[in-house]
């Protein structure tokens, strides 16, 4: 776990962590810190693909199918892992409850698996989100992207424009 990732994920849980609310880690398997910590007051649960420390639920298990009307989804330092992101925006898109927030860090930079700002927001939007806010830090050269966003009441469509 990244310092700057730590900072950026600290920032939000001051801003969301609340009593009676649940957090859902994607990515969560500590091999190097884990964001439960900054969420004393919330339920925190931990999902990855392996099981392993601070790993609750596999993904894509019946216990992960299961999950509903969840408060916040967190993940930082995975996006840039997942092979089919579409998907997992989806899979999180179903699990939040209307007005359910999320957090996502991932490296702008320092790797060929980097995820830009605009990419960022792009698939957030695509999965229905609403940005509330979407930044990267100024130092290299890992420049972590955090977007934080919001499920609105309903999946949003894509406008299809033709050209005539």
């Amino acid at each position: 776990m990244r310092y700057s990732s730590m900072i950026k994920m600290a920032e939000f849980a001051v801003k969301y962590d609340q009593d009676g609310k649940t957090v859902i880690d994607i990515g969560s398997l500590d091999t190097n810190g884990s964001y439960r910590k900054l969420f004393p007051k919330s339920t925190y649960i931990g999902v990855d693909i392996i099981l392993g420390a601070n790993v609750d639920i596999i993904m894509d298990s019946q216990e992960w199918d299961d999950l509903k009307d969840i408060d916040m989804v967190i993940s930082g330092q995975t996006l840039q892992q997942v092979e089919d992101i579409p998907k997992l925006m989806t899979s999180i898109f179903d699990v939040l409850k209307t007005d359910g927030v999320i957090c996502l860090i991932a490296p702008s930079g320092g790797s060929r698996k980097s995820i830009s700002k605009e990419r960022m927001i792009e698939v957030l939007s695509d999965a229905g989100f609403k940005i509330l806010s979407c930044d990267t830090h100024p130092i290299g050269p890992w420049r972590d992207n955090c977007c934080i966003a919001i499920k609105m009441k309903k999946k949003r469509s894509r406008s299809v424009t033709t050209d005539k």
